[in-house]
């Protein structure tokens, strides 16, 4: 992907404006709109902007859309989502991320992501 070698200022404003393009047939373009938009929630992070960084996420399809992503990749996602509601003092949506996420980490054996979601589970109990 040519984004990832652009500033990212540069990044941000085609990425946007490639999301605004595809979005009619977004169903089409789903793995390449859930790189984008990774790629567009990184970019944000790096900026701080915690809000706009999971938003960007919350697009990602991970339930209805045509593509069938792993168990990992979507509790992944999810405890991202959450980790940034928490880094933006957003406790509410944080818990409705890693409630979702709670359901998925059973099915997991990545031992890494079931550490992260115990670590973003806790913080969520600490608010």
């Amino acid at each position: 992907m040519q984004l990832t070698s652009m500033a990212d200022g540069v990044a941000k404003t085609v990425a946007h404006f490639t999301l605004d393009k595809v979005q009619p047939q977004v169903i089409s373009f789903e793995e390449q709109v859930a790189s984008i938009r990774q790629h567009l929630a990184d970019i944000y992070e790096r900026e701080s902007s915690w809000r706009e960084a999971a938003a960007v996420l919350t697009g990602i399809p991970l339930e209805t859309g045509q593509k069938q992503y792993s168990v990992d990749y979507k509790l992944e996602t999810y405890l991202k989502i959450a980790r940034l509601y928490l880094e933006d003092d957003d406790p509410v949506q944080g818990e409705a991320y890693i409630n979702r996420a709670s359901i998925l980490q059973a099915e997991s054996k990545n031992e890494q992501l079931l550490i992260y979601y115990k670590v973003c589970y806790a913080r969520v109990l600490d608010y």
